[in-house]
């Protein structure tokens, strides 16, 4: 189960909050396992204050979160997980965005979520993933706070060990039509080295040119992005599932955002939103076989922050922040 779990985080390299916004797709579309161990994981980083571009203040950041998730219910072809995930934010700033003042000083977040999937007569699996959360500097504290999302999801089997990935997400908080249930539809390749999903709004890369080492890269809607290298001795280059590594070390870059929910905004369909370009390096290791840590060093590039309900029109309230260094530490346990 492990591997199946770490096949479903392929953006665990990067800090501590980028990792909540990382969709647990193929936990999905993943075989249903007679043993599966609950996890916990978590992460927590610190970011260097940097300049707000434009005013005589400086932005800085430390958070991260906890998580557990465990399997509740299964049969031969069916089962039923449920997560709980508790986030916490510090922005320690002065910075004020142009329309809608003062930055937050604390964020917080209590994610209640689950899944069920059940594979039918024909080999195909389908589901529904659902969760509650509110993201906030209130959580809890009225129903304008409050997010839901869900999706429905479903693997198709063709031929081997392909198959059509079709999704209907409905996420309330969506940069994209925010609300607007929408449709996905891809198709998974799984050969010796390489697993891939391409489809309508999503991607997902898995590459093993050689032995050690693997080239990784994903796409989510509508700004959340990653693409690494990973060097771990102990990989061949032919299996067709990911080898566990004692430990590995990565490079890449992603683009991600986190989407907040102010508890006084004027506009109740504004979102006060982090986005943010990163460079980073890191190294994993797993002293046993259900433990492992990791740690993330790397620069901010790019740090947008903007409060709007449109994104065409965030230049109007958002402001922007000089690179920054940054460092995270992660762990995950299985029991």
């Amino acid at each position: 189960m492990r591997s199946l779990l770490l096949i479903g985080l392929m953006c665990a390299s990067l800090p501590a909050l980028d990792q909540l916004d990382v969709p647990i797709a193929r936990q999905w579309f993943t075989p249903i396992q007679p043993d599966a161990a609950p996890r916990l994981s978590g992460a927590w980083g610190v970011e260097q204050a940097a300049a707000v571009r434009g005013a005589a203040t400086t932005l800085q950041r430390a958070g991260g979160f906890a998580s557990v998730t465990g399997r509740v219910w299964h049969d031969a072809n069916a089962e039923s997980w449920v997560r709980a995930t508790i986030v916490d934010l510090r922005v320690d700033s002065d910075a004020a965005l142009p329309v809608t003042g003062q930055l937050p000083h604390h964020l917080q977040d209590i994610r209640l979520g689950g899944f069920w999937r059940m594979k039918t007569a024909s080999g195909a699996i389908v589901g529904v993933d659902a969760e509650l959360s509110s993201p906030s500097d209130q959580p809890y504290a009225n129903r304008e706070v409050i997010a839901h999302s869900a999706t429905l999801f479903s693997r198709v089997p063709t031929t081997g060990m392909d198959a059509w990935l079709l999704v209907l997400r409905h996420d309330s908080t969506s940069a994209i039509r925010s609300g607007v249930p929408l449709p996905g539809v891809g198709y998974q390749w799984m050969r010796p080295g390489l697993r891939a999903s391409l489809g309508i709004p999503f991607a997902m890369i898995d590459w093993r040119p050689i032995d050690d080492w693997s080239v990784s890269a994903n796409y989510f809607p509508i700004d959340t992005g990653n693409i690494a290298v990973c060097w771990a001795p102990g990989s061949p280059a032919l299996a067709m599932a990911p080898t566990i590594a004692p430990w590995a070390a990565r490079a890449g870059m992603s683009v991600n955002y986190e989407t907040w929910l102010r508890a006084d905004r004027v506009d109740h369909d504004d979102r006060l939103t982090f986005r943010t370009i990163r460079a980073y390096v890191s190294g994993s290791w797993e002293p046993s076989s259900d433990c492992s840590l990791q740690l993330a060093v790397g620069r901010i590039l790019l740090r947008e922050v903007y409060e709007t309900h449109n994104r065409s029109t965030r230049a109007d309230n958002n402001i922007r922040i000089d690179p920054a260094w940054y460092g995270a530490l992660s762990f995950k346990l299985w029991f």
